[in-house]
């Protein structure tokens, strides 16, 4: 029996590697791959997600998302991966202590997990970023399908006893994400077998007593304020250190003032406060619920404090800035406080995490800058299908446009505004008159 004619009698199977990073990139490769694989002809089988980031490790079973599957799974042995000292995520290797005897069992797992427990498969991993994948027009995306399917079918196996089960995963990921990613979103905007990770999560949610952070009776906004490794410091001696600008955090350079053309890609928590007193001017007093998440400063300290020999301060400016990372965080959020109807989580944890899950999936308006692209890529997911319910975003950014709009399809509305030109903002006032046709009277 020859390849093609074994295809033809068994259907091919897909399944998806994530790569070692944050649970909403792992989402949004994998609705990309999904979607990938389904339009192929391929039947998918799930591998087991897991977060091994701080504060998201039981994200998956929050949202539901591995239960949902879990009737058609890879294999009920996956957990085998654990014992070998890795898991089923691409690259994700927990050496930790006994690292030598782990990393043995690591090689021996094709050996112990595949030949004993996975004859009944044969797998064919096709590595995203390939150069074999790599082709800069990837229009009509049907070029591209028919390009995965034959590097893909050349170690298909005839034997009709095992399973042809293809692996998607990224090499690098840049390809991936300026590319095909987009692409597929623009393409294919809803899951084709109509997957609906939403309602999955909202019937699986109703059990771990999640209470929404927004009073109901009110359109709830949403803002989120990504800082970490993308914060904009002011030092006590109120110069600036930015540690991201689209660019390697090294080495770190302090700037007297704002005026360096570089500043014109940052943001700091005083811009969405301005946002967020701008926005609510336009409603009553009691018309808006507000959240305001973010990550808050204590990565970026620890990212400053890393790297503070780029600076070259004396002692005196150490300790002062020691001094001042006490109490930093608390001060620049505090301006949130006298607004009315708004509530800030500050910090990385797993409650904070599952808050801000849960209000992006029932808010009515996201807020968030150019920079950010967690909520967005939870949103691809997670996003309303139902076009007259779609999110509506605000994206704040400053110089730059961003397109989102490629990310997120029909997901979204979106609404770009300019937050040096908040008071001329035409597109400020289209997506407030679009926010109160649909949620007032």
């Amino acid at each position: 029996m020859t390849t093609d004619q074994a295809i033809e009698r068994d259907p091919v199977y897909f399944t998806i590697l994530p790569s070692k990073a944050g649970f909403t990139d792992q989402l949004y490769q994998f609705s990309v791959f999904y979607k990938l694989g389904l339009s192929l002809g391929y039947v998918y089988l799930h591998s087991k997600y897991v977060s091994d980031r701080e504060g998201s490790e039981d994200i998956y079973d929050f949202l539901g998302f591995n239960e949902h599957f879990q009737q058609h799974t890879l294999t009920p042995k996956d957990r085998l991966y654990h014992l070998m000292g890795t898991n089923n995520c691409q690259g994700q290797e927990k050496m930790g202590r006994f690292g030598a005897v782990k990393g043995v069992l690591k090689r021996a797992k094709f050996w112990a997990v595949r030949k004993l427990f996975f004859d009944e498969f044969n797998f064919v991993d096709v590595g995203l970023d390939e150069t074999a994948l790599h082709i800069q027009n990837l229009e009509p995306i049907e070029h591209f399908q028919n390009l995965v399917r034959n590097i893909a079918s050349r170690n298909f196996t005839g034997d009709p006893k095992r399973k042809n089960v293809v692996r998607f995963y990224l090499v690098t990921g840049r390809y991936f994400f300026l590319k095909l990613a987009p692409l597929v979103c623009q393409k294919i905007p809803y899951f084709q077998d109509g997957l609906d990770l939403r309602s999955t999560y909202f019937k699986h949610v109703r059990n771990e007593l999640t209470n929404s952070i927004f009073d109901e009776d009110k359109i709830k906004l949403e803002m989120h304020i990504r800082l970490g490794d993308t914060a904009l410091m002011e030092t006590p001696w109120h110069s600036f250190v930015p540690l991201w600008s689209g660019r390697s955090l090294r080495p770190l350079i302090e700037y007297p003032d704002k005026s360096n053309k570089i500043f014109a890609h940052t943001m700091d928590v005083t811009d969405y406060w301005r946002f967020l007193k701008k926005f609510t001017s336009y409603f009553e007093p009691d018309d808006v619920s507000m959240a305001v998440f973010s990550d808050g400063y204590e990565r970026a300290f620890k990212e400053l404090f890393r790297m503070l020999d780029d600076l070259s301060l004396d002692d005196k400016q150490i300790q002062a800035l020691k001094e001042s990372s006490l109490t930093y965080e608390q001060e620049k959020f505090s301006v949130f406080d006298e607004i009315r109807n708004c509530v800030c989580v500050v910090g990385e944890n797993n409650k904070a995490l599952k808050d801000l899950v849960n209000a992006s999936l029932v808010a009515d308006v996201i807020v968030m800058g150019c920079n950010q692209n967690m909520i967005s890529k939870l949103l691809v997911a997670y996003g309303n299908a139902n076009p007259d319910r779609t999110s509506i975003i605000i994206m704040l950014y400053r110089d730059k446009l961003p397109d989102y709009q490629i990310m997120l399809g029909e997901r979204a509305v979106i609404y770009p505004v300019d937050i040096a030109d908040l008071d001329s903002d035409d597109r400020l006032v289209d997506a407030v008159s679009a926010i109160k046709r649909r949620y007032t009277v």
